[in-house]
């Protein structure tokens, strides 16, 4: 799974106000709101190799703080020195575009572990 960071290195930063507000459930539980967190279905054309797809998602997006911390308090936390490509990435073939949709809408409904 992930690779952590030696004990005690882990690296904090602040969280926004709205970021912050976020993370402690500013909803009443009746709501049934899903956490706050990113899911993303790509579409293409001609479909590429998953892992150039990896690669530059890990080139550009996984040094923010956004993608590779998680949420401990009124904190971004960096937990893990590199992307678990397994975890993040899962290539499937679908039926269709309906049954593409129900999965992107299950994984976004199901909370991370913590």
């Amino acid at each position: 799974m992930y690779q952590s960071l030696p004990e005690g290195v882990g690296m904090e930063r602040q969280m926004s106000r709205v970021g912050c507000s976020m993370a402690n459930k500013p909803w009443p539980d009746e709501m049934e709101m899903f956490e706050p967190y990113v899911t993303g279905i790509m579409w293409f054309k001609k479909l590429p190799d998953t892992k150039a797809v990896a690669d530059a998602l890990e080139k550009h997006l996984w040094p923010c703080h956004r993608f590779n911390s998680c949420i401990e308090g009124s904190k971004w936390v960096r937990r893990h020195e590199s992307m678990d490509r397994e975890y993040h990435f899962v290539e499937m073939d679908m039926p269709d575009e309906k049954a593409i949709e129900e999965f992107g809408m299950k994984t976004q409904l199901t909370s991370l572990p913590r």
